[in-house]
């Protein structure tokens, strides 16, 4: 448990300037111009479920936000809301 969210909570604090989790961070440089699709906020319920732990929700929840709304506003195209991934 202890592994996962300290795992979990460094990926989603390498967060850009510009509001995405990056696909690649170690060592101090990440990548400025590439990401995944936003599954934080489902393995964050996942999390929650199986341990319970609201302090985790608490501490991630307006980075994980922030992921999701830049990827909206930056990768959703078109009259239809076709979403580029």
């Amino acid at each position: 448990k202890d592994i996962a969210y300290s795992n979990f909570i460094q990926v989603i604090r390498s967060k850009t300037a510009r509001g995405f989790v990056p696909n690649y961070a170690a060592g101090g440089s990440k990548s400025i111009d590439r990401t995944e699709p936003p599954i934080g906020a489902k393995v964050l319920l996942e999390m929650h479920k199986k341990y319970n732990d609201t302090w985790i929700v608490e501490l991630l929840f307006d980075d994980l936000l922030a992921w999701n709304d830049w990827f909206v506003k930056e990768r959703m195209f078109g009259p239809l809301g076709i979403v580029s991934l």
